[in-house]
């Protein structure tokens, strides 16, 4: 929660315009295209003085949406990100993830805002685990910063779609989300729900 915390911190000390500067200096390089609404993924590697790669103990990428990509609803394991909005804006909807049941993950929503340029969702798993991201009003891009792994113990990261619209409503508010292909969350979450 405390990485949480400082990442929010920072992000609002920080100059996109300076960020993306920045950016433009490290490789950059675009992922293959996914069979999926997902957005363009392109991974960035900061350059040292000497123009190589550096080795940092995080990864970072930029996430360019056109207005019909989505970020579908999912849960992540062993897992820290942030999100900060470097263009157009999103509606994002965190909810947080309270357990795991076979076939099913039980979520409460926690947050449903508009974020513009400059604002930034973070996640881990003390706090909004689930994200779900839709552009708003033509495209948009996120500049993402993701730890994986973070105990060696629990394994690899492990990164599971959930349906919360499709879900059950529990007495106390919680939504007993089944869990999905990933595949089958693209069809379903399509940039108008």
């Amino acid at each position: 929660m405390k990485w949480m915390v400082e990442v929010e911190r920072l992000a609002a000390e920080v100059d996109v315009a300076e960020l993306m500067a920045e950016a433009g200096k490290a490789r950059i390089t675009s992922n293959a295209p996914l069979p999926t609404n997902d957005p363009n993924k392109r991974s960035i590697r900061f350059l040292d003085s000497s123009g190589e790669p550096r080795k940092l103990g995080f990864a970072a990428a930029l996430f360019d949406f056109s207005p019909t990509n989505v970020i579908t609803p999912h849960g992540h394991t062993n897992m820290v990100s942030s999100h900060l909005v470097v263009g157009g804006k999103f509606r994002v909807r965190n909810f947080d993830r309270l357990r795991d049941e076979d076939g099913a993950m039980i979520v409460r929503p926690t947050r449903d805002y508009l974020a513009e340029t400059g604002a930034i969702s973070t996640m881990s798993s003390a706090r909004d685990n689930v994200h779900w991201f839709v552009p708003q009003g033509g495209g948009a891009t996120t500049f993402d910063v993701i730890i994986s792994e973070i105990d060696k113990a629990q394994g690899d990261t492990r990164i599971t779609a959930i349906d919360p619209v499709g879900g059950q409503t529990l007495e106390d508010g919680s939504i007993r989300a089944p869990i999905m292909e990933f595949e089958e969350a693209s069809d379903k979450y399509v940039a108008t729900i």
